[in-house]
């Protein structure tokens, strides 16, 4: 199995520790994915914390490692807790600790510090491979800055008017550098210079197909630096033609300013982009070494998503406002299709009339819409496949959603629906998520209603693990909460000093928190019910037990079953614990609550306890050999229980839990009898 963390050190209120009548740098770890391993990875992780403990801070920690052209700290990542020289030097780790199949316990680290230089551990390999991309990728960055300045030069001396030379020169570049570095490529890039009129033409992408498939085969580039490095090309050229258009309408002269500006917008722009390339070369041939090896990105993209809800009136627009359409923008993205050659026939329309011009255009739209609503059906997975259509009239475009032949009203459709609707086109359209990717959220769902909080949990649950990514979520939300996703939760806190801590596993003895207190604190509800009155309660040793239990929920049909629900109890070490213990206890369920446990130290300790004290003694204590037959269960551990079929656990019970839908038919008859008995017996003894 595999686990990938994020640490922290002396980042925010985070990694510090008190030192006498001072600080020093320590350590604070969250734990992302518990199975980070291809086929396995994806879940959902929710940040539960006071206000002002520090949720918003980890997530910001997770998104510096996001694909971005400026690596440094901030000045808000430094902390203020202490001035001391050593607590003012930030680092943040993405880790994988790999040990089974992966590896035999071996770690992988990519850590960030001071200055945004990164690190790695152990240390990338220096292949030959990586040496000849280097030296490539230098080729191109440099190419691409002489594209820029020269052109740019002679572009204000001569006053070009035509975007030709522009096309010519980046496809003479581009042959070169690949004719200069891959001598095994004997084919150039071959296009119809003369067609490549808008940088959205069929000529100019299949230019960019050609780029990428030969640069990608050859040189094993990330999708991040080819895309990335397609949007400054199409960024370069739409610039010149615009220069080319402003210059044929105007009959004076460019001002110097104007000069300056297209040289900071262009030249600087690409400039400081491929210079990221060049400097993190390292960290992209890193992630590119482990992703070989092992199938999976250990970082992968981060993906930082602040919904801005789309509305019915958002799915229309004045064809003179669709650059500004988030919507729109987002559609055309995902179709690869230039804005400007709509705004274009619009503007012709226009002028020379012909409403035919449109039509073409509308028809050209709609036979690659197909593609778009192919992978949104495939990643919201609903049995209801859902069509677009584009519809241009004479001032406006209209985007139309059907599911079937019926027409979709956005306010009419499920929550799920609409919150999958806004995070595609707000985040997903290109196609670049991956399995390893993270998705972090700061308060989602703060303005729905309590069955739409609960549906949105679900779909997000869902949506992360068949696609094999993590959403991370900070919430104060109750109703994202359940008793059966306590593995889903990591609950920050504060001390007196300021200093915040993670506890990644929810239990009632938990290391930093009072567990059920802090819980409620943190969801701002104090006198929230965590559970709904009449349940029935049962309070297990481990996380591991409660994550069994809690996945038999969904095997086993037993009438009553669904009103049981499980909570991990923790390491009981001393008689305090127990005290504290109790306290937890009562909170959650005051009416006859059942402790069971494994035969052993804990367990007699407890019962001991329950037994002489006044307050407790309606606690109902029992082990697994009281439940089941004592000659077929050996040691009397949860474990025992699977009869013929421990291999269902190899993966841990986290994955067990999360993925039982796709494991329950593997389950003997005989495993499923001695969880049935433990079920039944649990509703006999309670109800007594």
């Amino acid at each position: 199995m595999a686990e990938r963390t994020l640490s922290m050190e002396a980042f925010r209120n985070f990694g510090l520790a008190k030192d006498g009548d001072g600080f020093k740098p320590s350590s604070e770890t969250l734990i992302l994915d518990r199975n980070f391993e291809p086929g396995k990875a994806g879940g959902l992780v929710l940040l539960i914390g006071e206000n002002g403990a520090g949720k918003s801070n980890a997530l910001d920690a997770v998104n510096h490692f996001a694909w971005t052209t400026d690596n440094r700290f901030i000045d808000k990542d430094y902390t203020i807790i202490s001035w001391n020289t050593e607590c003012r030097r930030p680092r943040i780790t993405m880790s994988c600790t790999c040990a089974g199949s992966l590896s035999n316990k071996q770690k992988f680290s990519i850590t960030k510090e001071n200055g945004g230089v990164f690190s790695f551990s152990p240390e990338a390999e220096n292949s030959a491979t990586s040496v000849k991309q280097k030296d490539l990728k230098d080729r191109l960055f440099s190419n691409f800055f002489t594209l820029c300045q020269i052109e740019a030069d002679t572009f204000l001396e001569n006053r070009y008017t035509n975007s030709r030379p522009i096309e010519t020169r980046l496809n003479d570049i581009l042959n070169d550098v690949i004719r200069a570095h891959c001598k095994d490529l004997s084919a150039d890039f071959k296009i119809d210079i003369s067609s490549c009129v808008y940088p959205g033409s069929e000529a100019y992408k299949e230019f960019l197909k050609q780029v990428q498939s030969q640069i990608m085969s050859s040189l094993k580039l990330s999708t991040q630096e080819i895309d990335r490095i397609k949007e400054r090309i199409w960024s370069v050229i739409r610039e010149y033609m615009d220069f080319a258009h402003r210059q044929e309408s105007s009959m004076y002269d460019p001002h110097k300013d104007m000069y300056e500006r297209f040289v900071n917008e262009v030249y600087y722009k690409i400039g400081n982009d491929l210079r990221f390339f060049a400097e993190n070369d390292q960290f992209f041939q890193y992630r590119t070494n482990f992703k070989e090896r092992f199938n999976i990105d250990l970082v992968g993209k981060v993906f930082e998503y602040k919904s801005e809800p789309f509305s019915d009136k958002d799915l229309e627009s004045r064809w003179t406002n669709i650059s500004n359409s988030r919507l729109f923008s987002a559609l055309f993205k995902a179709l690869s299709y230039d804005i400007a050659i709509v705004e274009d026939r619009y503007q012709t329309y226009k002028q020379l009339g012909g409403y035919g011009i449109l039509k073409d255009l509308q028809e050209d739209i709609n036979q690659k819409l197909p593609k778009v609503a192919n992978d949104f059906n495939k990643l919201y997975n609903s049995p209801s496949k859902y069509s677009f259509e584009i519809d241009l009239s004479k001032d406006e475009i209209h985007f139309l959603i059907r599911k079937g032949n019926q027409r979709v009203v956005l306010k009419n459709e499920a929550t799920g629906f609409i919150y999958f609707f806004n995070m595609y086109f707000g985040l997903l359209y290109d196609g670049s998520l991956k399995p390893g990717d993270i998705i972090t959220m700061d308060e989602p769902a703060t303005n729905l209603s309590v069955p739409a909080q609960k549906e949105l949990r679900a779909f997000l649950k869902d949506f992360a693990i068949r696609n094999q990514v993590l959403i991370l979520c900070a919430t104060h939300c109750p109703f994202l909460i359940s008793p059966d996703n306590l593995d889903e939760l990591r609950i920050v806190s504060c001390d007196e000093n300021g200093i915040a801590s993670i506890d990644n596993e929810y239990t009632l003895l938990s290391k930093h928190s009072k567990a059920t207190v802090d819980v409620k604190r943190a969801l701002t509800i104090e006198n929230y019910q965590i559970i709904k009155p009449g349940s029935k309660v049962v309070f297990v040793e481990s996380m591991e037990e409660y994550n069994i239990l809690t996945a038999f929920k969904k095997v086993l049909d037993i009438e009553g079953i669904n009103d049981i629900y499980f909570f991990p109890i923790g390491k009981v070490d001393e008689d305090e614990d127990i005290a504290k213990l109790m306290d937890e206890i009562r909170r959650i369920n005051k009416q006859n609550p059942i402790i069971l446990l494994p035969n052993g130290t804990a367990f007699k300790r407890i019962e001991d306890y329950c037994q002489k004290d006044a307050k407790s003694r309606n606690v109902l204590v029992r082990n697994y050999s009281s439940f089941i037959n004592k000659k077929s269960i050996p040691d009397h551990s949860i474990r025992t229980l699977f009869v013929t079929d421990s291999l269902c656990l190899k993966y841990g019970s986290y994955y067990f839990k999360n993925h039982i839908p796709s494991i329950k038919d593997s389950l003997s008859d005989k495993t499923r009898d001695n969880f049935r008995e433990i079920f039944k017996k649990i509703l006999n003894d309670i109800d007594e």
